[in-house]
């Protein structure tokens, strides 16, 4: 579990608790921030949601960015340490490098997902299509009912 951190806004005073949390992303900590003081958001903040990282928390959006990349694969975006360094560098070279590999997998998903976009709609013209044949072939094949009379003596 975190540590919890205490914010006090200057200019109304309002206080505020949040925990800063290993898997919680620097957007939910800001939201949790935002949500427990009533102060208006700032003209900088785009909106409530879009707010991952602001001057404040640069930091910790760097190492939970670089939480999330570990855990999918990606190499680390800090220098390795030669020593007991408690101040890590950040590694520009790998932080483009991760960039780079998102950007041209989100390029290979949306081609995939427009794939299989065209596909389902040529499954549904061909499945529309084959209804209609059967529906048609139905009519042909039924036989029309024709009246026999029953013979009773």
């Amino acid at each position: 579990m975190g540590d919890w951190m205490t914010v006090t806004d200057p200019e109304s005073k309002n206080i505020c608790q949040y925990t800063s949390e290993t898997k919680m992303s620097p957007s939910s900590l800001y939201s949790q921030q935002v949500l427990c003081s009533s102060i208006p958001l700032s003209k900088n903040v785009h909106s409530f949601f879009s707010a991952f990282c602001t001057e404040e928390n640069i930091e910790q959006s760097i190492s939970y960015l670089d939480q999330e990349l570990t855990t999918f694969g990606f190499p680390s975006l800090y220098e390795e340490s030669k020593g007991k360094e408690t101040k890590r560098e950040l590694n520009i070279v790998a932080v483009l490098n991760c960039m780079n590999e998102l950007l041209v997998r989100q390029r290979k998903n949306l081609l995939a997902q427009e794939n299989v976009e065209t596909q389902n709609l040529k499954l549904g013209s061909d499945m529309d299509h084959l209804q209609s044949c059967y529906a048609k072939l139905k009519v042909r094949v039924t036989p029309t009912c024709i009246p026999v009379p029953l013979l009773c003596n």
